[in-house]
């Protein structure tokens, strides 16, 4: 995926630009993006901005029994901008963005229960609250239509700051180092009948290097590391997880290796993890090592023979730990176990394909097995 937040070249004009415009009419959707790159000598800056509305969703039949074609709730409000900026060299750049968004979206189908767990048997009991209203009016559906009939909503805000960087032959034995840094603070309110009900905050910052090794005995690879750390509370009538902060480290090496017709290729990854609980539940710390081994044989100069086989770990985030209570998102009751184990899963895959040419295919089989994988499941 492209990503011209940071700029990495400077336009040959000095500028460069993007518009773009799009409607559609089963949400009468307006949206506008543009982009502009202005630089000189080894600068460049990045401006780009975003700005989306749309209404409830058109259906081709009533709601129910509602006297309305729209799925209420269902509207969006978006706008983004962000500012980038970078020093462009010979050999290496360095940039450094800001991005601000801001997002307004309606939760169709969002209903209230009365639920409440059973200290006995562990079982969840749940009384629907049903507040749907029934208009046999049709109305403009504009923001304060869905705000003064009370239909849920959430206002996101978000704002992002990210350094890149990346040099070519910066010491003996190596090609290559890239940098790359960003932290995230996100919060959003749910709001219904004009009350916050629920609110949701997420500081993360994260932090990855690379290193480009030059071949060894023929080998050629990238070897580094990389750390997040997540900041996460929630407040309010919806709060199902409690306040935890969550810390991971990553150390990890890619090899490759040619000769003649055919291609190895190996990987192997250990990490770290420990969550930190606020309040009611112990703190979990754990790690995992994942790994692979691949080879491709080039049969012909369209025709490759691929076999991979994998073991990797997952470790499991704060929620499916410690979650306790409703998703009104998902309209799900979800309980965590923080004694998970790891999540284990071996894959084995086969293939056989034609890359080039005006005719190309490719051919899989593979075999997945996964050892306590965590998932949900219909409860009582």
């Amino acid at each position: 995926m492209l990503d011209a937040r940071i700029p990495t070249s400077v336009p040959d004009k000095g500028y460069a630009g993007q518009i773009n415009l799009r409607a559609n009419s089963v949400a009468n959707e307006n949206t506008g993006a543009v982009g502009l790159t202005l630089g000189k000598e080894n600068f460049a800056l990045r401006l780009e901005g975003l700005k989306r509305h749309t209404q409830d969703y058109r259906m081709p039949k009533r709601a129910g029994e509602l006297d309305s074609y729209r799925l209420q709730g269902s509207y969006n409000r978006t706008n983004n901008f962000n500012i980038g900026a970078s020093w462009i060299g010979d050999k290496a750049y360095i940039g450094l963005v800001y991005v601000v968004q801001h997002n307004e979206y309606g939760l169709p189908g969002h209903s209230h229960a009365h639920c409440h767990e059973h200290s006995s048997s562990g079982n969840w009991h749940c009384e629907k609250d049903d507040h749907t209203h029934h208009h046999g009016h049709s109305h403009a559906h504009d923001n304060q239509h869905h705000h003064s009939h009370g239909v849920p909503f959430v206002n996101m805000k978000q704002q992002r700051w990210e350094i890149r960087g990346e040099y070519e032959d910066p010491f003996s034995g190596f090609e290559r180092i890239r940098l790359r840094a960003a932290h995230t603070d996100y919060t959003h309110d749910e709001i219904e009948c004009r009350t916050v009900e629920t609110t949701f905050d997420n500081q993360a910052t994260e932090g990855r290097l690379e290193l480009t090794h030059a071949p060894i005995w023929g080998w050629r690879g990238v070897m580094g590391g990389q750390f997040t750390q997540r900041n996460f509370s929630a407040e309010g009538l919806e709060a199902y997880v409690p306040a935890t902060l969550t810390r991971n480290q990553a150390l990890f090496l890619i090899e490759e290796f040619e000769a003649g017709p055919l291609r190895y290729a190996l990987g192997v990854r250990h990490e770290w993890q420990k969550i930190d609980v606020t309040k009611g539940s112990s703190s979990r710390q754990h790690g995992g090592t994942s790994g692979s081994a691949g080879v491709t044989w080039t049969l012909a100069p369209e025709y490759a023979l691929t076999a991979s086989l994998s073991h990797s770990k997952r470790l499991h985030i704060a929620e499916e730990l410690y979650a306790n209570g409703i998703n009104a998102a998902t309209r799900t009751i979800e309980t965590g176990n923080e004694h998970l184990k790891a999540e284990s899963a071996t894959n084995l895959d086969i293939g056989f394909t034609k890359f080039a040419g005006d005719f190309q295919f490719g051919l899989n089989t593979y075999y997945n097995y996964i050892i306590d994988e965590s998932c949900c499941s219909t409860i009582n």
